[in-house]
């Protein structure tokens, strides 16, 4: 089995709460039993991992797929042996049934199906929202997938090596993207989705071409999210202009753009992540807008000529997101 999902929760923290799937409560001797939750349960808020819960970490199979239980009434799809001799079309069911308890399905796991040589359509059900690392990579017969607008985030190589896979909707519910996640499908090698060196889907700027990034780049109008990685190494990238409408860059977005000296970030961006302009040693000034509420660890680390950043004193601020010589004005 690979690295396990919940290990790598940092995912699930942002997940949707849900309330609790079986409370507690007393009969009419005073002993504690336990009550069902109604059919008409929805989720609602963000998860938190419950260790106080009966069955968490309880492993159990519904219908050929694997299900490992995160608290009272989650659970996600984790990578498995089994899931090898599935094809054909895969429906993920929404919720599923252990020992007479109901549980919303809200992710699937790293390495879920990673492999599944014989699968050629999955449908995802509303209420999951995260698509773990490589959760589909190399299922070289996947022809189509149905992505909910429920998902938030997409992990790295999640359909890498999906050669047959010649396009996807992103909704726009993704807020994240990892390196490499459509890395290997066929649009790729599409013109039609290739803009002034960089891919597109949708309205997310997924990759680029280094061997393009000379100079002044401004990336194409109603661009809502750039993927981590994106432009990572592109170091003859002297300035780049970021559209109104993007709202998330990416982890690592612009790592190591060596001679990037300027860059315009618009009031529409509420995340920079984390890394994002890490090491991109020849910027000198930077605006930060308002609008920004989270500022990832790393962020402009190692910008060695930048000397002084104003920023909202609403914005969240990571752990060395700036180096220590930068003197961080707060307005």
């Amino acid at each position: 089995m690979k690295t396990p999902f919940l290990f790598t929760l940092t995912l699930v923290l942002v997940l949707g709460l849900f309330s609790c799937g079986a409370k507690e409560t007393k009969n009419e001797s005073g002993s504690e039993a336990q009550e069902e939750i109604a059919e008409d349960t929805t989720p609602q808020g963000s998860i938190e991992i419950d260790p106080t819960c009966a069955n968490y970490e309880v492993e159990f199979d519904y219908e050929g797929l694997h299900y490992v239980i995160i608290n009272h009434n989650s659970v996600y799809l984790e990578n498995h042996e089994s899931h090898q001799s599935i094809s054909g079309d895969l429906v993920i069911p929404s919720t599923v049934t252990y020992q007479g308890v109901k549980y919303y399905v809200v992710a699937i796991g790293d390495y879920a199906f990673e492999g599944c040589v014989g699968l050629t359509s999955v449908t995802i059900p509303e209420g999951v929202t995260h698509i773990g690392g490589s959760a589909f990579s190399s299922c070289s017969s996947l022809t189509s997938i149905i992505i909910p607008n429920s998902v938030t985030k997409i992990g790295s190589f999640a359909f890498s090596g999906c050669i047959d896979l010649p396009n996807l909707t992103i909704p726009s519910s993704v807020t994240s993207i990892g390196d490499y996640a459509f890395f290997g499908m066929s649009l790729y090698e599409d013109h039609s989705h290739w803009e002034n060196g960089c891919l597109y889907i949708d309205d997310c700027l997924i990759a680029v071409d280094k061997d393009a990034m000379i100079g002044d780049y401004a990336i194409k109008e109603h661009t809502r999210l750039i993927a981590d990685y994106a432009f990572k190494g592109c170091e003859e990238l002297t300035s780049v202009t970021i559209p109104e409408g993007v709202t998330h860059i990416g982890d690592y977005a612009f790592d190591a753009c060596a001679s990037l000296t300027s860059v315009t970030i618009p009031n529409s961006v509420m995340i920079i992540g984390m890394g994002a302009f890490n090491e991109c040693i020849g910027l000198t000034s930077v605006t930060i807008p308002n609008s920004v509420t989270t500022i990832g660890k790393y962020a402009f680390d190692y910008c060695l000529k930048l000397t002084t950043i104003l920023v909202s004193n609403y914005t969240q601020i990571g752990e060395y997101a700036f180096p220590e010589h930068t003197e961080v004005i707060r307005y």
